[in-house]
């Protein structure tokens, strides 16, 4: 559903719609007199979420602000804030209160505190602003002087709690922590004491071993032993390299060959050698000369090896004391290592010791912090709300509050109304708009009549008061209603007569219509007045028309025929003053009429449809609805007159024998009509009818109401009739009765073989056309399309 289907529906179902409005507001307003006044006073408060502790001034994150608020809420709402209202306003002493508790139903260990805390409560409202910090604390009761204090004693009493909560468990806190720095001073003066009578039994000051005098004399020695043993291998070597080279008989040590004495001997051994030799070239080996020198040589030598030997000796002696210092040096370094290793034990004591100190210090300060700490939270009295407003005693009731109810009541009884017309339009949804139409009989819509007069007239059913009122009509034959006679002649006729044309049977002709014509031809020049006589007397000879006469002797063409005919049209109309045609026939009264614009479409529409079915023969039209009061008898009738204005020869019949209206509409006779074609009790000349003015119109009522319609429409000779009256009519327009009440709508479709579905609009229902043209399709008639009828 669109929402122009929406609003099309709610606008036909306002009566629905107003009708439950009325009642769910009526329903309201007596359950709202009715009820007991009740009286509300509301005070507001702010709190303060981003610094709910005003000690420590710590920030409430943003994620928690919306818990926090609820929490509030429930606070304010619970049992323990209202004793606090109970004490505060000395409720529970009230002779009332006593009464009421002393008959409560519930028998227990209740006290008569919580029972009227607990009463306090049922109207306690608390609501928090939306997006804001603030809270609404409403509170209504019957007594209106009473219900501004306890509102105003409900926010008083909420803010002594948030103090107390904050505050109780602070000084808790405080005794407790009190209590916890005692102990710990405690155990910082005992370690103190241990770590300071260590350090004097040890005599030790400090516990740096940078700042120790045994560390640095332990190193000293050790540095003075890696001397010493330096010192003794090197003088090893020394005097071992020199023992060995005595013993080879080699001079080659460094401390020989460095010894200036050695040195100057072995220079003073060899200038006597050389002399001596130089000698021995002179003198004999005995000389006294060579003697001498060689006693020379002899000392120094002797000299020599004296002087290495005492060397060697020395490096010996050397080495020896080397390794006595070397060991002198080990024994003071074992002995200064053994007293170093002392302090440093001592040291890790202290130092243990000393951490014990601090540890005990570092909890002594930090519960003397939270001591500190709780003693401010504990003495703080600073509440963080604020109040904003303060109840006042109310002038007017909360409950019943007459204006919420009733927009209450206009709001739901809207809801309700929408929702009612919703479902009914569900089960009995109406056309609304011409694609509801189209989509409910699957035909296009061949016009939609705007300001169709379809207000019906108060003129009863045929044969009232008013049926008979035209009993005469210029060139009407009288009527015969007893005639037995078949619409097709004798009954024993092998040859129907109403196979024959209606006009050579029965004389009937229209000659104003053919006389303009030929007026027409003869002003143009296509014929000439002796002419247009002769086609005239043979057109009524032969029972023919005059335009086909015209047309066969090839002198005239079909088309300039058809321009003569559309050329000679002046409209003929009526004058409402002077004419007993009711005024529902707009068409023939008035052609400027708004409703005459979407009738020519109408027109329009059918003829071309005619047009495209010319093969199939035959242009009977039945005029078919779901139900009455649709408008088709109205579309009917107008319809008809405009097609006679066109020149066309129209034959409009009613085919609702039961309840036809066409008669009561052009002021005719109803004596005889379409029943006594059908019963066979007279002629067709004799039920023809004419509406003065509209020579082209010609009308068949209803006629007499017969037993039983559905049957006499069921004989073949419906099909036959209409077959011989649409060959001697341009147009054939049957009215037919209601196709939801009888099945006589039917019976006159499958004849005609031709329908077209009038619906009015928020009036037709949509499930009822969709079924009809389902009918119709299953029997054979042909649907042209349809129209809506908006009136």
């Amino acid at each position: 559903m669109t929402f122009k289907h929406f609003f099309a529906a709610l606008r036909y179902r306002i009566w629905l719609i107003t009708a439950i409005v009325g009642v769910v507001l009526a329903a309201v307003v007596a359950v709202s007199l009715s009820m007991t006044p009740r009286y509300s006073a509301q005070s507001r408060v702010l709190i303060d979420v981003k610094s709910p502790d005003p000690v420590a001034g710590s920030v409430l994150p943003a994620h928690l602000l919306a818990s926090y608020i609820a929490t509030q809420v429930e606070l304010i709402g619970s049992e323990r804030v209202a004793l606090r209202v109970v004490e505060r306003l000395g409720l529970a002493r009230s002779p009332d209160v006593i009464r009421a508790y002393a008959e409560r139903d519930v028998k227990g260990d209740e006290s008569i505190e919580l029972f009227v805390a607990r009463l306090l409560l049922e109207g306690l409202k608390v609501r928090p602003s939306k997006d804001t910090n603030l809270l609404d604390i409403a509170f209504s009761s019957l007594d209106r002087q009473l219900v501004a204090p306890i509102a105003n004693a409900f926010v008083d009493a909420y803010a002594d709690e948030t103090v107390d909560i904050r505050v109780g468990p602070a000084r808790q806190s405080r005794d407790f922590f009190v209590e916890q720095a005692n102990q710990y001073r405690e155990v910082l003066q005992k370690a103190t004491a241990r770590l300071n009578e260590f350090r004097a039994s040890r005599g030790l000051t400090s516990t740096d071993e940078r700042d120790d005098i045994e560390m640095l004399r332990l190193q000293q020695l050790q540095s003075q032993l890696t001397e010493a043993q330096n010192s003794r291998i090197e003088a090893t070597r020394r005097g071992d390299a020199a023992t060995t080279a005595r013993r080879d008989g080699s001079s080659a040590v460094s401390e020989v060959l460095g010894n200036s004495l050695i040195q100057s001997l072995k220079g003073e051994l060899a200038r006597t050698e050389a002399r001596l030799q130089e000698r021995s070239a002179v003198y004999g080996s005995d000389h006294p000369e060579m003697v001498r020198l060689r006693r020379e040589i002899e000392s120094i030598q002797t000299r020599l090896a004296t002087e290495t030997d005492a060397i060697v000796q020395s490096l010996a002696r050397t080495s020896t004391v080397a390794a006595q210092r070397e060991a002198e040096l080990a024994e003071q370094v074992r002995r200064q290592r053994a007293v170093a290793l002392g302090n440093k034990t001592s040291r890790e004591t202290i130092l243990t010791l000393q951490r014990d100190v601090d540890l005990a210090q570092r909890n002594f300060d930090s519960v003397s912090q939270r001591v500190t700490q709780a003693s401010l939270e504990s003495q703080a009295t600073q509440a963080n709300v604020s109040v904003v407003s303060r109840a006042t005693t109310p002038a007017l009731p909360s409950t019943p509050n007459l204006p919420l109810n009733v927009s209450i009541a206009v709001v739901l009884g809207s809801l309700l109304g929408v929702l009612a017309a919703l479902v009914a339009e569900s089960f009995h949804g109406r056309i609304r708009f011409a694609e509801d139409l189209a989509r409910a009989t699957g035909a296009e819509v061949l016009a939609i009549l705007r300001s169709a007069p379809v207000r019906t007239l108060a003129l009863g059913r045929s044969g009232g008061a008013n049926a008979n009122r035209l009993t005469h009509r210029e060139g009407k034959p009288d009527v015969h209603p007893d005639t037995t006679e078949a619409p097709g002649g004798g009954m024993g006729d092998t040859t129907p007569e109403s196979a024959r044309p209606v006009s050579s049977r029965h004389g009937i002709h229209d000659t104003e219509s053919d006389a303009a014509i030929g007026e027409m031809l003869i002003d143009s020049g296509s014929l000439s007045p002796a002419e247009v006589a002769d086609i005239a007397e043979s057109a009524r000879a032969a029972g023919v028309r005059f335009e086909d006469v015209v047309v066969q002797t090839g002198k005239v063409s079909r088309e300039a025929v058809a321009l003569a005919r559309s050329v000679r049209q002046a409209f003929p109309l009526l004058d409402p003053k002077t004419s007993s045609v009711a005024p529902q026939v707009v068409a023939a009264f008035n052609l400027n009429n708004a409703f005459m614009d979407d009738l020519r479409i109408l027109r329009t529409q059918i003829k071309a449809q005619f047009r495209r079915m010319q093969a199939d023969g035959g242009h009977a039209l039945a005029i078919v609805s779901q139900g009455i009061g649709e408008g088709k008898t109205i579309t009917c009738a107008n319809l008809a007159v405009s097609f006679a204005q066109l020149g066309d020869r129209v034959l409009l019949i009613d085919g609702d024998m039961r309840t036809g209206r066409l008669h009561q509409l052009f002021a005719l006779d109803n004596e005889a009509g379409f029943s006594s074609l059908l019963g066979m009790r007279c002629k067709i000349v004799d039920v023809l009818q004419q509406v003065p003015g509209l020579s082209s119109l010609s009308i068949i009522p209803a006629g007499p109401e017969p037993i039983s319609p559905t049957d006499m429409l069921g004989q073949d000779v419906l099909e036959q009739l209409l077959g011989a009256l649409s060959r001697n009519f341009d147009i054939v327009l049957i009215d037919t009765p209601g196709a939801s009440e009888r099945p006589d709508a039917s019976l006159i479709a499958i004849a005609a073989k031709n329908y077209v579905v009038v619906a009015r609009h928020q009036r037709t229902v949509t499930a009822a056309v969709e079924a009809l043209t389902r009918k119709f399709d299953r029997m054979g008639a042909r649907m042209l399309g349809s129209v809506l009828v908006r009136a």
